[in-house]
């Protein structure tokens, strides 16, 4: 089942002189919305954490993480966007907890106590488009990223892609990943770029015309102004939901580059 509620547009910003100084002069009312709603959805945070996460500015980076019945492997997951040299107040990890029959709620709000960039929203299963969907919908970051709750990332990662994002006015940036077993843990990268050295921007087009196509959604980090103007969406109740919508991404990005950069850890669960 999907969300009616369509995103609102994001005005677009000119990039800021320098990392993490995008922060403007506003109020924030990012939860106001929720006042009145019948879709279900529950935004849950620590109440002596309320009045820090309605007020504080926009910050540059959301990580939007779907979660359904992944308790065994949260703690890893959320752990890793922990570590990755930013100020809290730099990022919001969103956990859209999707209607979870186990302890993963319990599990995202144990966290959520000792960081309070973490935001939590519960609703009914819905799947991970509509979840998706809606971590985009009440995302506050300059850009996005979307890691699925049973994965995780490298350490140390996230600051350095960000540069380039801000550095070169990217749409969209693309990274590696490796396969990891569901035991293993491989925290570190493996391989690292320098943001110094800048990159090859090209349009998506030509990266899908002379590149193989990564379909995961977290290959990708995105400028969720470009994403939300441009009207793409996860398509609810459709498998391989991801393929789809990197695709249309790609296809939109006048702005593209691909890092080398070994961030995501897909687990190969049993």
């Amino acid at each position: 089942r999907g969300i009616s509620t369509p995103y609102p547009v994001v005005a677009e910003e000119p990039p800021p002189s320098a990392l993490f100084q995008h922060c403007r002069d506003a109020t924030s009312a990012a939860w106001e919305h929720d006042t009145g709603r019948t879709d279900g959805a529950v935004c849950r945070m620590p109440t002596h954490r309320t009045g820090l996460l309605s007020n504080r500015c926009p910050m540059l980076l959301s990580i939007i993480v779907p979660v359904h019945n992944v308790e065994a492997y949260l703690v890893r997951s959320l752990g890793s966007l922990m570590n990755q040299g930013l100020e809290p107040s730099d990022y919001e990890v969103v956990v859209i907890n999707d209607g979870s029959t186990d302890n993963s709620l319990d599990v995202a709000e144990r966290l959520a106590l000792s960081h309070p960039n973490i935001v939590i929203r519960s609703w009914e299963n819905r799947g991970p488009s509509a979840a998706r969907n809606e971590g985009v919908r009440t995302a506050r970051g300059k850009y996005v990223y979307f890691v699925d709750g049973d994965d995780y990332i490298a350490s140390g990662v996230l600051a350095d892609l960000l540069k380039l994002m801000e550095q070169e006015d990217l749409q969209v940036l693309a990274f590696d990943h490796w396969i990891v077993g569901h035991e293993d843990y491989l925290p570190s990268p493996r391989t690292v770029y320098d943001p110094s050295h800048g990159v090859n921007v090209t349009s998506g087009m030509q990266y899908l015309a002379t590149h193989h196509y990564k379909n995961g959604i977290w290959w990708y980090i995105v400028n969720r102004a470009f994403l939300v103007n441009s009207g793409i969406r996860f398509e609810a109740g459709r498998l391989v939901e991801d393929a789809l919508f990197t695709a249309n991404v790609l296809s939109a990005a006048s702005r593209f580059a691909s890092v080398p950069t070994d961030v995501y850890r897909y687990i190969r669960r049993p």
